[in-house]
């Protein structure tokens, strides 16, 4: 949430209202972030999906998506409302990926078959789907930032958030199943792409008058 006369990158922070009543203070912020980035890092998120049923997993998102949501948009300045939005959005790459994941096996299906590939790329855009869904906690927070970057016409930061997503996506982070050296160089170019145009928004911007000849 960004109060008036501040100008950090906003980073939007909602509490759920029975974590606030259980005592959960700034503690709980600052070390669910870092745990989260471990989890994420060393792919353990994958793993840990896999243990629970997909009714369980439906359940567990949609509690967190509608109280995080909620909360969120009651607290948020109401011109970010529009990347909150696409926050919420963002998941559903993610949960779709892990439905077909989970179904394929019972069908005695498996997406290394090369026809399944295919049939997947032709039907879901299967690639697309797992390249937004990977490491879908990052994108969620580069896209919110980006977007709220050049809401307030902050396009050098802007530029900066693509570059960070560039080299997310060039060491697995974003985009990806597995953490490695160039796990995903044409995201990584297509991310480095998007910081030169955002960057170059600063000389094109339509919120700047030219002065009036005198």
């Amino acid at each position: 949430m960004r109060r008036r006369g501040e100008h950090h990158t906003p980073v939007v922070a909602a509490l759920h209202p029975p974590y606030k009543m259980m005592g959960a203070r700034i503690g709980f912020c600052f070390w669910t972030a870092w745990i989260f980035l471990a989890i994420v890092m060393s792919g353990l998120s994958l793993f840990m999906a896999q243990l629970f049923p997909w009714a369980i997993l439906a359940a567990m998102i949609a509690y967190v998506a509608i109280g995080v949501g909620r909360a969120t948009l009651h607290r948020v300045d109401h011109k970010y409302i529009t990347a909150v939005l696409l926050g919420l959005v963002l998941p559903t790459g993610a949960v779709v990926g892990s439905a077909v994941s989970s179904a394929l096996p019972a069908l005695k299906l498996s997406v290394q078959n090369p026809e399944v590939l295919a049939a997947l790329n032709r039907s879901i855009y299967w690639s697309s789907l797992q390249g937004l869904g990977n490491g879908f906690l990052f994108l969620v927070l580069v896209i919110s930032a980006l977007i709220t970057e050049m809401i307030d016409r902050n396009f050098g930061r802007a530029a900066i958030w693509c570059l960070i997503a560039s080299i997310f996506s060039w060491f697995g982070l974003m985009h990806s199943p597995i953490l490695q050296w160039r796990a995903q160089p044409m995201y990584a170019a297509g991310w480095l792409a998007a910081a030169v145009i955002v960057f170059s928004a600063r000389w094109w911007r339509g919120d700047l008058q030219s002065p009036l000849p005198h």
